[in-house]
This record gives C-alpha cells, structure tokens and sequence, in this order.
C-alpha cells in the first residue's frame, strides 16, 4: 500500500512539473510572438498559460499589451488592472494602461496611471513621456515642458528622446 501512495505522489509531482514546463513554455511563446509583433498569436499563447494556471501579474500585463496592439483597449485596461491587482508596485502595468486610457480619450485618467508609475518609479522614463504627450494635448506646456526634461535625463529609448528634444524646443519656441 505505501508503494502504491508513494508512486501516486510522484506521479502527481511529474504531472505539476509538466504542467509548470508547459505554462512556462505557452508564456515565452507568446512573448516571441510579441517580439515579431504577431499580436494574435500572442495573444493565444498568454491566454492558454492563463488556462494552466499561470496567475502572475506579468502575464497580464503582456496580455494587455497585445490587446492594446489589437485596439481592444477596454480588455487591455482590464488585464492591466489584473497585473496591478496581483502586483499593486508594477509601475510598466499603470503606464501601460495609462497609454489604453490615452488612445480611450481618458486623458485624466491616463496622467492619473503615469503619475502612479512615476511615483513607484521615479527613474522609468517612459510615464514622463507618456505624461508630457498628453499635458501637451491639454494645454499644459509649462507640465509637458517639465515632463519632457526630466525624460531627456533618464531616456533608454533613442527614438523618444530626439523626439522628446524636438518638443522641448518646440514648447521653448
């Protein structure tokens, strides 16, 4: 009898470990698809790691940004509001959701999400960006002007920062 429960316990472990692969396989599939931009495909990878199990707040997150790439702003919102749920300091999930608040018309909203992720972090670039973009829509220069500077300072991303420089000059001229 005791062989019989010991053998059980393994297979139960070996099922978990398959399951545990398999998840972890349907996630790094979908973030390959992201890479080429195969946003439905993505998509269906990330939703069936979901099916498996996988409840982490980076998964929905890469859900909401293939959701943003396919317009479905609404469920993109919602999957970023799940990242956050989970992980309450992920300041990528309140910008990416501030940027499907933005392409919504919730420009309050969306400053609201990129502050919060500025807050979290006050080094991650792209929410000053995001923030500035969007004060510069509403008429706020002088915010904008003090969002794109600070950006110009902690910048990864080249292409923002030159055109971040062009608006800084712009507003300034």
């Amino acid at each position: 009898m005791k062989i019989r429960w010991f053998s059980l316990i393994v297979l139960i472990g070996l099922l978990f470990v398959g399951c545990q692969d398999t998840r972890d396989a349907h996630v790094q599939s979908g973030q390959s698809y992201m890479n080429r931009q195969q946003w439905k495909n993505a998509l269906e990878e990330f939703n069936r790691a979901l099916q498996l199990g996988e409840d982490s707040p980076e998964t929905y997150n890469n859900i909401g940004v293939t959701l943003y790439w396919l317009q479905q702003y609404d469920q993109a919102i919602s999957s970023y509001t799940r990242a956050i749920q989970l992980r309450p300091q992920f300041p990528q999930a309140y910008n990416n959701r501030g940027l499907a608040n933005y392409q919504k018309g919730n420009k309050d909203k969306a400053v609201d999400d990129y502050t919060f992720a500025i807050k979290l972090d006050a080094q991650y670039g792209e929410p000053y960006y995001n923030r500035a973009m969007t004060y510069q829509e509403q008429g706020k220069k002088a915010e904008a002007l003090a969002d794109y500077e600070f950006f110009v300072t902690v910048a990864k991303d080249t292409r923002l920062l030159e055109t971040a420089k062009q608006e800084i000059a712009r507003l300034k001229g």
